[in-house]
């Protein structure tokens, strides 16, 4: 019975543990980390048609854009900050959006300024772990039909 109760948990965790993409879905700055002064693209949904989205950050402006026939935006503004984490909020009438940005600053990643001497070599993961939340609901099913036959 304990083994059922873990299993059906591990499979509802495996359902809901979703990617940080997908919950910003109707708004997103990519990339997510720049440097100081550095380039972010943005893009949304869910305006009205042809209506204004301002984009700020700490209640400045950074860029307004104009939604299109079906209600999407998309633009990119300099990131003109000091280092930091940052709330990137689009407005458009009442319907408010916001999703994160970081800003580092120009030195990080340079021996001796006190950032990291390491260079990022990640990859995005998130195909990996889809495939083996899979897997492992796979497997889970066929232990229950297993059991279930032997039962039989």
């Amino acid at each position: 019975m304990l083994r059922k109760v873990l299993l059906g948990a591990l499979m509802v965790v495996a359902l809901f543990a979703a990617p940080a993409s997908a919950q910003y879905g109707d708004f997103v700055v990519n990339p997510g980390t720049v440097t100081v002064g550095g380039n972010a693209a943005f893009q949304g949904r869910g305006c009205a048609p042809g209506s204004s989205v301002v984009l700020s950050i700490n209640g400045s402006t950074v860029a307004t854009v104009t939604a299109d026939a079906a209600g999407d935006f998309s633009g990119s503004f300099a990131a003109n900050l000091p280092a930091g984490t940052y709330s990137v909020v689009a407005t458009c009438g009442d319907l408010v959006r916001t999703s994160p940005l970081s800003v580092r600053s120009t030195t990080a990643g340079r021996p001796g300024t006190g950032g990291s001497s390491l260079p990022r070599t990640g990859s995005n993961s998130d195909t990996l772990a889809l495939v083996g939340a899979g897997l492992l609901l796979a497997g889970g099913a066929a232990v229950l039909a297993t059991r279930k036959h032997s039962a039989a």
